[in-house]
This record gives structure tokens, C-alpha cells and sequence, in this order.
């Protein structure tokens, strides 16, 4: 029985922190650490500081982090390190007790609830700040820096700075400050098809190998792929080109590198030209970073531009969001905030590996090579969901319509992402984006009424689920609207 003691000890603290690993990943994936609305906010357009409010997994993981500390201690007294000759096992014992004491260390310092600065970068709404700082205050302890938040219930809206401009800083990110939108491009390129499609000039089913430059060609198997095909991850193309990263681009994407930096447009041809298909095309979902790409590529192409002019003349323009753009300028670098792969907080002490900017070259771009801020993303948000007038309506909504019906909770629009939320009663159109220090999400109800967007510096700690449960909330707080029933299902 004695024996038995210390595997029954030591199995109840790795069963304590697996609990509060376990608690942080179902957060990440259900955004279920959203709790209820907290105490009032303050009103005043300042910065203000909050104390961040640790969730229960987090709770659990400080408890974890107690018992090793303790546990370590204990090895390190007993471990007869004093006399060596009393145990002949005592230098083991007290290496045993020492890393147990760091791991107790690390475990609870990196759940120290820190003060969050906090800014109102829009008009005051009492209830919308007060939703959206209590579900911030829960996720910052998982390891932000700095973040932008804007939510939209009906006709209220809030846009919030959180956090810092970089690790030890003191000042929130505001309405101005540039962030990568990484994936969330996808949703930009999706409008462009639209409006290829609104006109006329191009059908859903034109094949791509038909619509590239002269001299350009795409392996006999890919052949087949359309532009549908391309908008709705069915193309068979891998996630990334075959000639993308070799071994000293992954190692110096890993110390944080930018892995397109030198992926030239001949790579790309090349790419094209020998692709290996990993499907039929149009049988099954498969997100590819290569196809949306080419979709880009070939929708500038065929505009006779490239996919920066494309997507400012075509979207950013007519929506008036003149600060939402891909290539660096004096105004962008100023404005940008430091960006980190990793952070680490220890209490209030944080420390954090910056990664650097991702450059997308003009063959990938529509993939993720777009930067906005929360202005302008506030902008974007409201264009989708219809709030606001513009000349290209229709081809927004059009690009909001299923095209593949991936499972029965998801479907596929033009790169939109609709999925069924069955806490809410309806779908929500959405997409998320990551590059080497940047986490990003935008999304809304089908319905319209409710949208959120979350725009982050760190990419190491997701934001899909802070985002999806400041919906979830809002919808529940305020009430849903009577919807029609095809509104009402999965599709």
C-alpha cells in the first residue's frame, strides 16, 4: 500500500492539471467560459483598468499548479539531500522535488488574474460594454495582449479597445491601430467573385485552367476545378503549394518568419502546373489556403490588375474603408502594433516572442493578405449584415449564399463559413483568420441582428470562442427574433 501512495498522489495532480487543460481547450473550442454579465463599466472614453476574472478551468489549473509546488517541496525535505549517505536516491529525490516545485510554479503564475486596460473607442452603451468587457476579462488570463472588439446587437453598437499595444505597454489599441486579418480576406476575395457574378462577366462554373494567363497551366487532374470549386474549399488542392516551405523556410517560419517572404510568382506556376490533387473535385471540404489564392489571382487577373488594386477599387473604396490595405506605408507601419507568436505571463510579469509581418505576395494574397483596423472591420460588419447602404449589397449578400453543404451544421457560401448554432436557434456566417502574430474573427447572425468581430495580437490564443460567446450572449440578453423557418434549421 505504501507503495502505491505516490503514484495515487502524483496521478491526482496530473488529473488536476489535465482538468484545467481540458477546461482552457473546451473554452478555445465552445467559448463555453463565458459566463454571465459582470458589474457595470465605466462610462468615461479614457482608458480605464479592469481585473481580469479567472474562469473555473483556469481555477482548476491554479489548484494543479498548488499541489505540484507543495508536492515538491515535500520531495525536496525528504529527499535527504542534507545527508546523501542517509539515501542513496536522494540526488534523484531532489531533482524530482525541484522540477515538481517549477511546474507548481509555472502552472499557477500563468493563471494570476492581471489588470486590463481598457478603452471606448465608440459612443457609450452601458449594456454592450459591459457584455463585451466580461467576456474579455475571462479570456485574458489564457495569455492576450492587446485586443479590438466590436459587437452589434440590432440597432446598438460598441467598439472597444483591450490589453496593450505590446507585451509590458500601457496603451490599448484604438480604432486606428492596423491588425492582420489573415483569413478573413477569404470573405473579401468571396465578394469580388460576387460581383464577377452579379455582372455577368463569369459563371460559378467557369474553369479556373480556362480564366489563367496565357502560358499558364494546370495539371491534368485539376483541370476540372471552377471557381466554385475554389469559394468553397472543394477543389482537392492541398492546404498549402508543394514548393512552399522547404526545411529552412519551416525552421525560420518556426523562430518567426514570415513563410511567403520569398515564394516567388514562377514557384506558384510551377505549383499550378503539378498539383496533386487530394479529392475529386466538388466531392468533399477541404480548406486550402492554395486555392483560395488562385481564386484571387485569376479574379485580378482577369480584372487586368493585381488583387490589391482589385479588392481597394472594388470593396474598400465603395465601403469607405480607406485604412483596410496590404501594403506597408509610413501611416500602416506607425499605426501597427507588435505582433507575438508566444507569451508567457507569469503574475504580472509577461514576456513574449514577436513574430514578423506577413507580406503575401499578389499570387496568394486573396488567401490572407489583408490589414484593417477596428474602424474599418466595424464598417465591413455592418455592410454584411445590411446595416448600412452600399453600391455593392448585392454582391455581399449573393456571396453569403450556400453553395456546399459541407455537414449537416455547416455550409459553404462564396469563402464564408456558415455554421448552425443550436444555443442561438440559427446559423452564423463567419470566418476567423491567423498569420504569425495575429488572431482574428468576424461574424453575424443570418438573421442580421447580431455580429461581433475580435481582432488580436497574439497568435498563440485563438479568439473564436470569445467571439462566439459574445454572441451568444447578445442573442440570449436582448432576445432572438422571430425567424422564417428555413432561418431556423441547419443549412
Amino acid at each position: 500500500m505504501n507503495n502505491l501512495l505516490p503514484l495515487f498522489v502524483v496521478g491526482c495532480g496530473l488529473w488536476l492539471s489535465f482538468l484545467g487543460v481540458w477546461g482552457r481547450l473546451s473554452t478555445f473550442r465552445t467559448g463555453s467560459g463565458a459566463g454571465s454579465a459582470g458589474e457595470p463599466t465605466s462610462r468615461a472614453s479614457a482608458a480605464v483598468t479592469v481585473k481580469a476574472k479567472v474562469p473555473t478551468s483556469l481555477r482548476i489549473k491554479q489548484i494543479g499548479g498548488l499541489f505540484w509546488f507543495c508536492m515538491g517541496i515535500a520531495t525536496l525535505w525528504f529527499s535527504g539531500i542534507r545527508d546523501p549517505r542517509t539515501r542513496p536516491n536522494s540526488w534523484t529525490l531532489a531533482s524530482v522535488g525541484l522540477f515538481w516545485v517549477v511546474i507548481g510554479v509555472w502552472e499557477f503564475l500563468t493563471t494570476v488574474p492581471r489588470r486590463v486596460r481598457r478603452q471606448l473607442l465608440s459612443e457609450e452603451n452601458g449594456r454592450l460594454a459591459e457584455i463585451v468587457t466580461q467576456h474579455v476579462e475571462q479570456a485574458f488570463p489564457e495569455g492576450h495582449v492587446g485586443l479590438v472588439v466590436g459587437a452589434i446587437a440590432k440597432d446598438e453598437e460598441i467598439l472597444l479597445g483591450f490589453g496593450a499595444r505590446q507585451v509590458r505597454g500601457s496603451q490599448p489599441p484604438d480604432a486606428d491601430t492596423v491588425f492582420e486579418i489573415g483569413s478573413i480576406s477569404k470573405a473579401f476575395t468571396g465578394i469580388l467573385l460576387a460581383q464577377r457574378i452579379e455582372s455577368g462577366e463569369l459563371e460559378l462554373d467557369d474553369r479556373i485552367a480556362e480564366l489563367l494567363p496565357e502560358g499558364w497551366s494546370l495539371s491534368e487532374p485539376a483541370r476540372e476545378i471552377t471557381l466554385r470549386h475554389c469559394t468553397t474549399h472543394t477543389s482537392g488542392f492541398p492546404r498549402l503549394p508543394a514548393n512552399l516551405l522547404g526545411i529552412s523556410d519551416v525552421f525560420h517560419m518556426l523562430l518567426g518568419g514570415d513563410p511567403y517572404r520569398d515564394y516567388s510568382e514562377e514557384e506558384f506556376r510551377n505549383a499550378l502546373a503539378t498539383v496533386k490533387l487530394t479529392c475529386d473535385p466538388g466531392t468533399e471540404w477541404g480548406y486550402s489556403n492554395f486555392a483560395a489564392g488562385l481564386l484571387g489571382f485569376v479574379l485580378a487577373t482577369q480584372n487586368g490588375t493585381d488583387y490589391e488594386t482589385l479588392v481597394t477599387s472594388k470593396i474598400c473604396q465603395p465601403l469607405g474603408m480607406h485604412r483596410t490595405t496590404i501594403t506597408n506605408d509610413d501611416w500602416l507601419r506607425e499605426h501597427m502594433p507588435a505582433n507575438y507568436r508566444f507569451v508567457l505571463n507569469l503574475g504580472p510579469a509577461s514576456f513574449g516572442l514577436k513574430s514578423d509581418e506577413w507580406q503575401l505576395p499578389n499570387h496568394l494574397a486573396g488567401a490572407g493578405a489583408i490589414r484593417s483596423t477596428g474602424r474599418d472591420m466595424m464598417t465591413f460588419l455592418k455592410a454584411n449584415m445590411g446595416l448600412i447602404p452600399t453600391p455593392i449589397d448585392a454582391a455581399i449578400q449573393r456571396s453569403h449564399q450556400v453553395l456546399f453543404q459541407e455537414r449537416a451544421d455547416r455550409a459553404m457560401g462564396m469563402n464564408w463559413i456558415r455554421s448552425f448554432e443550436s444555443a442561438i436557434s440559427q446559423n452564423i456566417i463567419w470566418h476567423n483568420g491567423g498569420t504569425g502574430g495575429f488572431r482574428t474573427y468576424l461574424g453575424f447572425t443570418e438573421d442580421h441582428q447580431y455580429g461581433v468581430f475580435v481582432l488580436s495580437n497574439t497568435a498563440i490564443v485563438g479568439v473564436d470562442a470569445l467571439a462566439a460567446g459574445i454572441l451568444k450572449t447578445l442573442v440570449r440578453d436582448q432576445g432572438p427574433v422571430s425567424l422564417p423557418q428555413s432561418m431556423a434549421t441547419p443549412r
